[in-house]
């Protein structure tokens, strides 16, 4: 029997009735392929984000470039993000929702319906409280005047001309060929373009000198559909995009709207309870320009593809269980900014980033979901013995080797004395440059007394101490501090330098505290400028990141990999925890014989007998043994009569994108 080529899913369109087409593709996109290749239609994952800034609690209301900086409002402030990620509060400003932003290149404005604020770096942060200002849906730079809306009416405002206040009362217009209100206000092609709820004008520059109203209406140049909402409007691809008053979403081609949106789109949108609060953006990844149409009271979200004409579905989930779906992408606006794609988080106040070899959002499982067309031969029934899909699965990061995963036991154990373990060198097989490295590790840092912490790679940030060959001494190489401080919040440290010292990262962060035993993972990719911290699976937004260069990480063959204790800072020597190792007393009945115990974190006591480590349970039981040459534990510190040369220690199951790390 031939092999028959079945069509798969490449855009979201479920008809009324699935019979018909019950297609969807929910975090996947379609790109067509040379006629060469394996498939002439391939679905891509959308990308995940990572975290780039923290802006206060959020959730984000708007984000804008002014002077090359972008300014971002969150919550109930507007903040100031730089190319590193850092933040700073530049000041209070009380909206209420989304928010429409734009610049003249030294002030930056901003409306949400209800107030209007500006911000210069002269001036801050203020309130706009003049008596010829209005409540504003939208706001342009349009030809050296700010251009406003004036919310529910026909009429539209400016401010001065190169500036923002005072306001003159003389300087406003109507809307003027239908009376429905206006709604948007779209800067375009040297044109302003006045959305109505149910009918466009388009206005021009006509150069009138003041106190005449400089702006007239293009005459003959009018589009006969309004707009849904105030803020369902966006430019890309150099035309506007935006979604009718009649539910149907539009490209512009001149003046003349054309449908792009679908059948099956506009009953799901129709079926929504309010269009109004519909929002637009847009980004481009990978050569794809997506149009974002956002319906926050549904919820959902929805992209169409400009490269393809296609659509399909996003959709967040703030946990790992299916069940913590937020119905819409977590996405709420975009900008390209320090040549990356920033998206601004609708939960929280972080600006995530956008990166295809990262499959989470903002620590956050993300899942994808491909629904096929009917299958059909000429409407008749199909039978198949054999179906075949074509999926690329576990390819891991890019640029390296995938790392194995090895079995080991314990679970885990504590470190006690203030000593470390230490291979002689880097692991067998490592490159001397590190282009991705993954590190996945368990710990238990006490609290309550003075400073507790482990440090862990191959060097650090520099203790200022004689060079002892340990990680403290900076030069190439990585290391991760953590550290539980009583007299402040926990904190990790992140470092990293290239094959000469120089530093490619240095990051903080912080932390609520070390409750028991710890995951902690770190992911590190210095060409793409990604670094990833999850602490029990939930992902830390920096308190600082300094990006020095893109260049791989250093990793000396003579350079020992190190885990040891420290008190908070690199290269000092500390205690994690001091309990001495119990008595032995397996198998003799009689239990523990002491009550200085070192308990693993599933309540066995670790002591040693003849060379070998054991755990023994309160009863005196051998929960499980090490015998020297097999241990392979997390973090497994010992009392000084141990050797540790006798083990081969898989320290805090950590690796690089090399291969896994033995210990020596």
């Amino acid at each position: 029997m031939a092999v028959q080529a079945v069509p798969f899913a490449a855009q979201s369109y479920q008809a009324r009735s699935v019979a018909l087409d019950a297609q969807r593709c929910v975090n996947f996109y379609a790109e067509c392929a040379p006629t060469d290749a394996k498939s002439p239609v391939a679905a891509w994952g959308c990308p995940g984000m990572v975290a780039f800034a923290q802006c206060g609690a959020g959730p984000v209301q708007g984000m804008c470039m002014m002077g090359g900086v972008l300014y971002v409002v969150s919550g109930q402030a507007l903040y100031q993000v730089d190319a590193d990620g850092s933040s700073v509060e530049l000041g209070t400003c009380f909206v209420t929702g989304p928010v429409s932003m734009d610049t003249n290149g030294v002030e930056l404005v901003w409306v949400d319906g209800e107030s209007g604020w500006f911000y210069s770096a002269a001036g801050g942060v203020r309130q706009i409280v003049d008596p010829n200002f209005y409540p504003a849906d939208n706001v342009v730079y349009f030809d050296t005047y700010f251009v406003f809306n004036r919310s529910g009416t026909q009429e539209f405002f400016l401010s001065p001309q190169a500036g923002v206040v005072p306001f003159d009362g003389t300087m406003f217009a109507s809307k003027e060929a239908t009376a429905d209100p206006l709604l948007a206000i779209v800067n375009t092609h040297e044109q302003l373009l006045l959305f109505g709820a149910a009918r466009t004008e388009v206005w021009y520059d006509a150069g009138n000198a003041p106190p005449a109203f400089p702006f007239q209406r293009f005459d003959g140049a009018f589009i006969q559909r309004g707009i849904a909402g105030p803020h369902a409007h966006c430019q890309e691809d150099n035309t506007v995009f935006f979604l009718g008053d009649d539910g149907m979403f539009y490209r512009l081609n001149g003046f003349q709207p054309m449908r792009i949106s679908t059948h099956a789109t506009e009953g799901a949108w129709q079926a929504y309870p309010r269009m109004r609060d519909a929002r637009c953006f847009s980004y481009t990844f990978g050569g794809h320009k997506f149009v974002t149409l956002l319906f926050p009271g549904a919820p959902a979200s929805w992209v169409y593809d400009v490269a393809t004409g296609l659509w399909h579905e996003r959709e967040s989930w703030t946990g790992c269980g299916a069940d913590s779906s937020i119905g819409r992408w977590r996405g709420n606006n975009a900008v390209m900014a320090y040549d990356r794609i920033l998206v601004g988080d609708c939960l929280t106040g972080t600006v995530g980033q956008l990166n295809g070899a990262v499959y989470t959002e903002l620590g956050a499982t993300m899942r994808g979901l491909l629904a096929a067309p009917p299958v059909h031969d000429a409407r008749r029934r199909v039978f198949m013995r054999r179906f075949e899909l074509d999926v690329e699965t576990g390819v891991g990061l890019p640029a390296g080797p995938r790392t194995m995963q090895v079995p080991y036991q314990p679970a885990g154990a504590l470190m006690v004395t203030p000593g470390a373990l230490a291979r002689a060198g880097a692991p067998a097989g490592t490159p001397a440059s590190i282009a991705n490295l993954l590190v996945n590790l368990w710990t238990c840092l006490p609290g309550g007394g003075p400073v507790g912490g482990v440090l862990i790679g191959n060097a650090g940030p520099g203790d200022g101490e004689p060079s002892d060959g340990g990680p403290g001494d900076g030069g190439p190489g990585f290391s991760i501090l953590l550290v539980n401080d009583p007299a402040a919040s926990a904190r990790i440290v992140v470092t990293a330098a290239d094959v000469v010292g120089n530093p490619v990262v240095a990051a903080s962060y912080a932390c609520a505290g070390w409750d028991g035993w710890t995951n902690v993972q770190m992911s590190l990719s210095p060409a793409t400028r990604m670094l990833q911290l999850y602490v029990d699976g939930v992902a830390l937004v920096p308190a600082s990141v300094n990006w020095a260069s893109c260049a791989p990480v250093g990793n000396p063959a003579a350079r020992p990999w190190w885990i040891g204790p420290s008190t908070g800072t690199a290269g000092a020597a500390g205690v994690v925890s001091d309990p001495a190792f119990g008595g032995h007393t397996a198998g003799t009945g009689a239990g523990w014989s002491n009550v200085s115990l070192q308990p693993d974190r599933c309540g066995n006591m670790i002591s040693q007998s003849g060379g070998t480590i054991n755990a023994v349970s309160p009863a005196g039981a051998v929960a499980w043994t090490l015998a020297p040459g097999t241990v392979q534990a997390d973090v497994l510190g010992v009392a000084p009569q141990v050797t540790m040369s006798s083990f081969s220690v898989k320290a805090a199951r950590c690796c690089c994108r090399a291969g896994t790390w033995p210990w020596g």
